[in-house]
């Protein structure tokens, strides 16, 4: 797995020998893989479905304020305003060295605030990389002990 460092925040889904190795025994790794990333889609989505309002973040006193010290309520999900951010989600399929890589990435002009890993001068980090890399290493450590079925 590798992130790649980009003006947007992005996540690469990374195939390691040892995922082709066992899921190439009983199926196609670009249908393993794309199966992955649908997932990953579906987890970016509800990453990014929190239901808190813009009055309601407005009321809280910006509960992500760094001048907290900490989020007041949960860093995740992120909560849906207008949708803009989840419309933007990519997913681009590449080949570096034959392999097959998918990126994900948020193309909103704010996503490399608002999904910024550190968090950015104003706002905590929110953790939306981090748990996606989470996801990311559960479903492939679940699919290589299925052997891949």
């Amino acid at each position: 797995m590798a992130v790649a460092v980009q003006p947007r925040p992005a996540f690469q889904v990374v195939s390691s020998p040892k995922f082709r190795y066992l899921l190439g025994r009983r199926r196609s790794l670009q249908t393993a893989m794309q199966e992955l990333v649908e997932k990953l889609k579906a987890e970016a989505i509800k990453l990014t479905s929190g239901t808190v309002s813009t009055a309601q973040l407005r009321a809280l006193d910006h509960p992500f304020a760094r001048r907290h010290g900490q989020a007041l309520i949960p860093k995740l999900p992120i909560n849906l305003q207008t949708g803009r951010l989840q419309r933007s989600l990519r997913v681009m399929p590449r080949t570096v060295r034959g392999d097959p890589i998918w990126q994900v990435q948020f193309t909103a002009p704010y996503s490399q605030f608002v999904l910024r890993p550190g968090g950015t001068r104003k706002m905590v980090a929110r953790g939306f990389w981090s748990a996606m890399r989470r996801y990311y290493r559960d479903n492939v450590k679940r699919a290589i002990a299925r052997g891949g079925s």
